[in-house]
């Protein structure tokens, strides 16, 4: 289940996950990736020894010669043309055992059931568990959902009569609205683990472009001065509120629904606190009817955290699909990461960056669909909220291994540009080419001009316009990069200036090294700026990720509890 599970096989450094990966299948280790988030066992460095001793692939339209995706990065990049996304309800079934035992100790507990059934059930539930993680309980369409497969199985297969009272004070509303809260706080603590490893990436790989000057756009046009590694900041910074939106979420809905029942209660004395404990919540909701009638509100919440973090990740992508074309010349992609052509040889298609965007579009309009699912319902349950259940499942299906391919797109192609020893070819970001770019367009004239008012006192509006005459005279004289010394002073003198300035001083204060060291504004890109930033991402990344781990220690505990304690 991840990080709560009976039978562990392997854990997901990514994200947490502890199940076979790719499913029930048992490829080859260098082949095997999680279910979850898509993150191979191996990781890139090890795939990479692999890739370079293996010959020629001809199972697909395209060789390995000039990329080389792994099965994880070719699934990615597929989507759903040759593979199924399963029975929702599929997914459901750990859960379900967990609410059921909740349900059943609860019910022992109240007397409302005997000790004597409630083992029982116990013993029927364990055997079904049991049975999953062989793969063999599989739910059949013809009983409809997750609950009515696992109460059939113990009164039916297993012949356990006590089975028929287990349904005694609940409903399949409060029901799958419990395993519903259980599933997607699960995938909230997968996805914290996967944000946080991304912005370890990203400020890791950012130190090493604390220098990388390049020039900042606007408009789609150079603006001012900036470096890689601010950039690479940036992203971390989006990805910090993502995971202070995925605490809200915890904290909002860590609450149970069970005993709700069709959302009006019962009238049999039932412990709510005790089940709530027992799955690992803060308690119960107050309100019996509230999460009934509100089952698509934590759906949304979580798929509009989603569609903002892949957003994020969709802006992050088109940004390094640009620097990788040869007309910027900047980006050389890890080759894991690409696709060829049927037709064209010499094709390095950037694909896990374009699926990305594509992710994106979809999480997006699965938050709009369940936006809509929630509007003008009759206050109670509706059958229309069933479809949140799908929408949820397949936003985090689609969210969850984007935030993988991204994070080891950064670590793996957006380090300073080096030759793959394992590979033989460069991979990463061409700095000098960053560089050279950050020479051009009067990238630097900007920061120039505000040089100029703290030198001179001139007003900034006023010096503005002088500066924008020089750019037009420097253009005139046939130069499209910096500011001349003649254009300047003439520009100066035709304005009514009485400011001279050096030659030497007017092409310093235009280059991209002195500029940057100027800029030590908290929050800019010079280095010492930087570094102050960095250190308090950094800082963030440790504390959330020591929490995430505390919180999923403690459901760990509460589901050991649940599958342990005798009655």
């Amino acid at each position: 289940m991840g990080a709560i599970d009976a039978n562990p096989a392997w854990r997901c450094q990514a994200c947490g996950a502890e199940r076979p990966a790719g499913g029930q299948q048992e490829p080859s280790t260098a082949d095997r990736y999680c279910a979850v988030c898509g993150t191979p066992e191996y990781d890139d460095d090890a795939l990479d020894r692999l890739q370079g001793q293996q010959h020629q692939d001809t199972k697909r339209l395209y060789g390995n010669r000039l990329v080389s995706p792994t099965p994880e990065v070719v699934a990615f990049m597929a989507g759903w043309d040759v593979a199924g996304k399963g029975a929702a309800d599929q997914n459901l079934v750990p859960f379900d055992l967990w609410v059921n035992r909740a349900h059943a100790h609860m019910l022992v507990r109240c007397s409302i059931l005997t000790t004597e059934q409630g083992r029982a059930i116990l013993d029927g539930l364990a055997e079904i568990e049991r049975q999953y993680h062989l793969g063999r309980f599989v739910v059949q369409p013809a009983l409809e959902d997750v609950h009515t497969n696992i109460e059939t199985y113990l009164s039916g297969n297993l012949g356990i009569n006590a089975a028929l009272s287990l349904h005694t004070a609940r409903s399949r509303n409060d029901q799958v609205v419990t395993d519903m809260r259980l599933w997607m706080r699960e995938r909230v603590l997968n996805l914290a683990r996967l944000c946080l490893g991304c912005m370890d990436a990203l400020t890791t790989v950012a130190r090493q472009h604390l220098n990388s000057v390049m020039a900042g756009y606007t408009h789609h046009q150079h603006a001012t001065l900036s470096t890689f590694g601010h950039h690479l900041g940036a992203y971390a910074e989006a990805l910090r509120r993502v995971v202070q939106r995925l605490n809200f979420w915890y904290e909002t809905f860590n609450y149970s629904p069970l005993g709700c029942v069709t959302g009006f209660s019962t009238t049999f004395p039932i412990d709510r606190q005790l089940s709530a404990e027992l799955l690992g919540c803060y308690g119960p909701e107050p309100n019996s009817l509230d999460p009934i009638a509100s089952r698509w509100e934590p759906e949304a919440e979580l798929a509009q955290i989603l569609a903002v973090l892949l957003a994020h990740l969709s802006s992050m992508a088109q940004t390094l699909i640009l620097l990788s074309t040869p007309e910027f010349g900047v980006l050389k992609p890890h080759p894991r990461f690409c696709s060829g052509s049927s037709i064209m040889p010499q094709k390095v298609n950037p694909d896990a960056l374009e699926v990305i965007k594509a992710k994106a579009a979809e999480v997006t309009s699965r938050l709009g669909a369940l936006l809509s699912l929630g509007q003008a319902n009759l206050t109670g349950y509706n059958r229309d909220h069933q479809w949140s259940k799908y929408l949820i499942m397949e936003a985090c299906l689609e969210a969850l291994p984007a935030v993988s391919i991204m994070t080891r797109i950064v670590r793996h192609s957006c380090r300073p540009l080096a030759i793959n020893p394992w590979l033989d070819r460069p991979v990463g970001i061409d700095t000098a080419r960053l560089h050279a770019m950050a020479r051009s367009g009067f990238t630097g004239v900007t920061e120039f001009m505000e040089q100029l008012v703290a030198r001179t006192g001139v007003e900034f509006r006023r010096l503005k316009r002088v500066m924008e005459h020089a750019v037009a005279l420097s253009l005139q004289q046939g130069e499209s990069d910096y500011v001349t010394h003649a254009a300047m002073n003439q520009a100066l003198r035709e304005d009514g200036l009485d400011v001279t300035i050096e030659a030497e001083t007017v092409r310093r204060l235009q280059e991209p090294a002195a500029i940057l060291e100027a800029k030590q504004v908290m929050g800019g890109p010079g280095p010492e700026a930087m570094e102050t930033q960095l250190a308090q991402l950094d800082d963030f990344v440790v504390s959330q990720r020591q929490m995430w781990q505390e919180r999923g220690e403690k459901l760990q505990a509460c589901y050991d509890r649940c599958r342990q304690i005798g009655l």
